[in-house]
């Protein structure tokens, strides 16, 4: 997954994501759980609210945007590091490894119920 997501983040900022389903809001919830103090989350979440809101649609968001607060495309941030800890198994430089990361957050994910 990690070889996967380092191959989009190789893309431009400007490359357009259209998810299959409308997940922004719970997904920005569950962001706000790993980074709360992330304040392009918030930005963008009050913009989902708005938008649901008005019954739109939040799709599509760029690659830009989605590197700034999506947890899953941040795995090399310190903060998200300590935020959310190390997962099993070796960790690379007495931290976490991002692969780790990566798969504690899914964990995390799976469990997350936003609210």
């Amino acid at each position: 997954m990690l070889s996967s997501l380092d191959t989009v983040l190789g893309l431009e900022d400007d490359t357009l994501l259209w998810p299959g389903h409308e997940y922004a809001e719970e997904n920005l919830g569950f962001a706000g759980v790993v980074e709360p103090e992330n304040l392009a989350r918030e930005r963008k979440m009050q913009w989902v609210q708005r938008q649901r809101m008005e019954r739109k649609s939040t799709c599509p968001s760029t690659l830009g945007e989605e590197r700034s607060y999506n947890p899953f495309l941040r795995t090399h941030c310190l903060v998200l590091q300590e935020t959310v800890g190390p997962g099993p198994g070796p960790a690379e430089n007495d931290g976490c490894s991002r692969a780790q990361l990566l798969e504690k957050l899914r964990r995390l994910k799976d469990l997350h119920k936003s609210k």
